[in-house]
């Protein structure tokens, strides 16, 4: 297991906000790629629990909370990461 794995299990303790959170996960999407989005404005909009976009999530707190651990990361774990988050908390 990955230590940023590790690190989500034992650490998930939540500080932000959910829309500073939002904004802190793509601006990190942005500069590692765009996962598909067209630019910043857009990844805000629609990251999660957006149905046009098809992004609902089950358990937003926690894949928030999961999630915002990964920002700590660079791209190629970043993703793994934030993936790990969402099929954990919103699949």
């Amino acid at each position: 297991m990955r230590a940023w794995a590790l690190l989500l299990l034992v650490s998930c303790d939540g500080k932000s906000s959910n829309s500073e959170t939002v904004e802190q996960i793509c601006t990190q999407v942005v500069q590692c790629g765009t996962y598909g989005w067209s630019d910043q404005a857009e990844c805000e909009t629609a990251w999660i629990d957006n149905v046009d976009y098809g992004t609902e999530c089950a358990y937003d707190a926690q894949y928030f909370t999961c999630a915002e651990e990964c920002l700590l990361y660079d791209c190629d774990d970043f993703e793994d990461c934030e993936y790990f988050c969402w099929l954990s908390y919103c699949l």
